[in-house]
């Protein structure tokens, strides 16, 4: 294979990753910023007293629950979405590891095409 379909390639497979590597980042901004929303939620509710109606959310309307149900489902969310932004920091680390791989490939392969042109 000559070094400019191999450079091709790998300036492809750099792209791919690029993009991959964006969409994980959008991805960890969602279950961070839904974490955060489930937490401060739960702390003002933990401030409310018992006899106060809460209100859960049901995609446009309300749905009236009961106090320690909602403070149920809301730390259920909160500990979800913690585990999912480490899945997704594990799956960044993978991603970041691979993009550096191909970046010195690239590095290299431009060296031996250098040397080779001498």
């Amino acid at each position: 294979m000559s070094f400019q379909m191999a450079f091709q390639e790998l300036q492809m497979k750099l792209l791919d990753m690029t993009k991959r590597i964006d969409e994980l980042h959008a991805k960890m901004s969602v279950a961070n910023r839904e974490g955060i929303r489930a937490r401060v939620t739960k702390k003002e509710i933990d401030s409310l007293p018992e006899d106060v109606r809460c209100f859960e959310s049901v995609g446009r309307m309300f749905i009236l629950c009961d106090q320690a149900e909602l403070k149920k489902t809301l730390t259920t969310q909160c500990e979800a979405k913690t585990e999912y932004f480490a899945k997704l920091k594990k799956q960044e680390d993978y991603l970041v590891r691979q993009y550096e791989d191909l970046q010195k490939n690239m590095a290299e392969l431009m060296r031996l095409a250098s040397e080779q042109s001498r």
